[in-house]
């Protein structure tokens, strides 16, 4: 008798099955990413990792970049040339020229610097 009353009801079995059923479902969903190589798996180390790395990349494109712009602005009043012409007769590859978008890249590093504080529990000012 003991025994029958601890045992769960048809419910309450029902149930934990259905709850069981969804999260195998929810699994099975998680492992067909992995199973096809379509998923990246990173711990959170790795991941935090290549944010500093994108960020110092960045940091470093962006003070480059002003230097460069900084140097280039002189040359131009030096040599008293356009812009394209002096490009043209100075072989140089610039953002356009690598294909690189700055404005692009600065919006996702400030995106990750954004998660990155969130992540720590600070509120902006």
């Amino acid at each position: 008798m003991r025994s029958l009353g601890k045992a769960a009801s048809t419910e309450q079995l029902l149930a934990t099955a259905a709850k069981l059923n969804a999260e195998s479902e929810q699994m099975e969903a998680k492992l067909a990413s992995l199973r096809d190589g379509s998923a990246i798996v990173l711990s959170p180390e790795d991941r935090a990792q290549a944010e500093l790395l994108a960020i110092a990349f960045f940091d470093a494109w962006a003070s480059r970049r002003k230097g460069f712009k900084a140097l280039w602005s002189s040359v131009l009043e030096a040599a008293e040339m356009s812009s394209k012409e002096l490009k043209d007769v100075v072989a140089f590859d610039d953002d356009e020229g690598a294909g690189a978008n700055f404005e692009e890249a600065k919006k996702l590093v400030d995106s990750i610097k954004a998660a990155r504080f969130k992540r720590k529990g600070a509120k902006p000012a």
